[in-house]
């Protein structure tokens, strides 16, 4: 899971991350170069095939851009997933948030919007909007629904 999350969010960014990381623009290029990784004169060459990062060395092998990473800073997986999670932003700080909504609440609450809500008529605050916007023949479908308790909020209970 951990593993799928990152590299796909990494998917068509690795070269700012290795950059990032440390290695050397030189060498993120489609063309036999130096190997980063062994030093090898002529052996290396990156090929970012899908924007996976991957590379290739006749000595060190083949892999994806976090395999790459990960020999490149002797990091293990999870030290250097961990790494390139922040540097993607995709690891925000721990904050009390919202929990997520059951269907069964989503359900509550578009019934009370809509029960909440009554066709847009003629003088509400929907109709004067409308009307101020100089639109011919106002005629409003039955569908067309003004929330109630926006109403009482915005405009005075008057209007509701």
């Amino acid at each position: 899971m951990f593993d799928q999350r990152t590299t796909e969010a990494a998917r068509g960014k690795w070269r700012g991350i290795l950059i990032t990381l440390g290695l050397p623009e030189t060498c993120l290029h489609n063309k036999h170069g130096p190997c980063p990784l062994c030093g090898g004169k002529d052996r290396f060459r990156w090929d970012n095939d899908g924007g996976r990062g991957t590379y290739i060395c006749n000595s060190c092998g083949a892999g994806n851009g976090m395999t790459f990473a990960m020999k490149f800073t002797g990091k293990t997986f999870s030290e250097i997933a961990a790494e390139i999670d922040i540097i993607l932003g995709s690891v925000k700080p721990d904050a009390p948030g919202k929990p997520a909504r059951k269907d069964d609440d989503n359900r509550r609450a578009l019934i009370s919007v809509w029960s909440a809500s009554k066709p847009v008529q003629s003088g509400d605050l929907a109709d004067r909007y409308l009307a101020s916007r100089n639109l011919d023949e106002l005629v409003y479908p039955q569908t067309l629904l003004l929330q109630r308790t926006f109403v009482m909020e915005k405009a005075g209970s008057d209007l509701a």
